[in-house]
């Protein structure tokens, strides 16, 4: 999510003692969200679990069942969706008290009990999300140390820090400025394919790429979603979600009612994402799902549109499995992410508040019927696939440096290290104005001196 703070991080905290092994204990917390961020959350612990480091997460969304070397800490109260907002209904600004409510979560989260025991624990590094997350940072803050941020061009997405540490119970969750928080980050992960940004960014070492590092091949379909699916013929198959944040049933009955008029006309089948057992004029060709295995449906070659709200993890996969897209954006990000997929070509958008049935027809149809569509996003997705190393390693490999070497201070950016007033040259520009302020001034007092002196001259002429 591009424009709601969603940050990881690692902060590098205590007295540093290499360890002769390879494997190292790992805080992540990932206190406050939805589901889709814990699933990219879980895929930065994977990596991390597969070079056998033990990982702790505080997660809002525990699993079911539990990984070999990684303890889950339940935190349910910054579980994002227990607010049960409707973010269609604008009448009472829902958006706005969207983003109030995320600052309250961090400090419900913090109280609990097992959180508040890990100050007598020992980690080599600790991922901080930055999603509402600033209250950890007495857990974790360094006395002296190294922060690790992962940054995305309008979002953070994953801070952190590294040094062996066992933080003793009379530690103060003293306050101090966030400025000295981010003067710390030393690398940053940023949650975007470097090679797909237009125009191209330049960036310094510290900026390491890891988009889409949650995508995969397509697997296997559970047997009766699988039978559906190969059921739909040549025509193939539609896929329309809202993603974790928005309700399906929150949806206005009109756009819903519109919805169902134009699937029943289509050819395709259609699997709908959708929050009930049942609809009560659900056309022949569409079937209902509360859970959507979803790379799974967008990697499958029946697959003819994604219908989406165009969420930052949505737009990855349907990019990574070169599948067209029809936006829907209703939240936060979303309409940028919107615009850009309509820019670069994969994709159309529609905005609630202007969709008509014609319209929504029409789109689908001529997305489904373009293969200049298809043709674009099938090269970026083979653009996506190709890196010397895949964003797992990437990660593994620069969060091991940053323990190895104690920090990548020699990586850092000396902007960030600047006062504000040295990095936009303020002093430069003051003494530049000071000089033209100086030069226009004596260039005025010279020209008022040459009237003066002509003025002078033309008066004892006519004395």
């Amino acid at each position: 999510m591009k424009h709601v703070v969603l940050a990881i991080g690692l902060l590098l905290f205590g007295t540093f003692e290499f360890q002769g092994c390879d494997a190292y204990r790992i805080l992540f917390i990932g206190p406050v969200g939805t589901r889709s961020h814990k699933n990219y959350y879980s895929s930065v612990i994977d990596a991390l679990v597969e070079r056998d480091h033990h990982v702790t997460f505080i997660t809002p969304f525990p699993s079911s069942v539990a990984r070999a070397n990684v303890e889950e800490i339940a935190v349910p109260e910054g579980d994002f969706a227990k607010f049960d907002l409707n973010l269609f209904d604008e009448k009472y600004g829902v958006r706005m008290a969207t983003s109030a409510m995320y600052f309250s979560l961090c400090d419900d989260t913090v109280r609990s009990p097992r959180v508040q025991d890990l100050v007598h624990q020992r980690y080599d590094l600790a991922f901080v999300s930055s999603i509402c997350s600033d209250c950890y940072l007495w857990l974790v803050l360094p006395v002296e140390g190294w922060m690790l941020g992962f940054w995305s061009i309008c979002v953070t997405y994953i801070v952190a820090s590294s040094r062996g540490v066992e933080r003793a119970a009379s530690v103060q969750k003293t306050c101090r400025p966030l400025s000295t928080c981010t003067g710390m980050l030393q690398l940053t992960f940023a949650n975007n394919v470097r090679e797909l940004q237009s125009p191209a960014r330049p960036y310094v070492p510290a900026v390491v790429s890891i988009g889409g590092i949650q995508c995969r091949p397509a697997e296997q379909l559970p047997q009766d979603l699988h039978e559906w699916v190969e059921g739909s013929g040549e025509e193939g198959l539609i896929y329309f979600s809202l993603g974790s944040i928005v309700k399906p049933s929150s949806l206005p009955e009109k756009n819903r009612q519109m919805f169902v008029r134009v699937f029943a006309s289509l050819k395709q089948r259609v699997l709908w994402k959708w929050d009930q057992e049942s609809m009560p004029d659900l056309p022949p060709n569409v079937m209902l799902k509360k859970w959507v295995p979803q790379q799974d449906i967008l990697g499958h070659p029946k697959l003819r549109l994604f219908i989406t709200q165009s969420g930052l993890y949505s737009t990855q996969e349907s990019l990574y499995h070169g599948k067209p897209v029809l936006s829907l954006p209703v939240y936060a990000d979303q309409l940028a992410n919107a615009r850009s997929i309509e820019r670069q070509g994969w994709g159309k958008v529609i905005i609630w508040e202007e969709m008509t049935e014609d319209d929504l027809l029409d789109k689908i149809t001529s997305i489904i019927s373009s293969e200049g569509m298809l043709k674009v996003v099938r090269s970026k997705s083979l653009l996506m696939k190709d890196h010397a190393m895949s964003p797992k390693s990437l990660l593994v490999y620069w969060t091991e440096y940053v323990i190895r070497h104690r920090g990548a201070t020699h990586l850092r950016c000396p902007l960030a290290d600047m006062p504000w007033y040295t990095a936009y040259n303020v002093d430069v520009w003051l003494t530049l104005f000071a000089l033209c302020v100086l030069l226009l001034w004596l260039i005025l007092r010279l020209v008022i001196a040459v009237i003066s002196c002509l003025l002078g001259r033309a008066k004892r002429k006519m004395d």
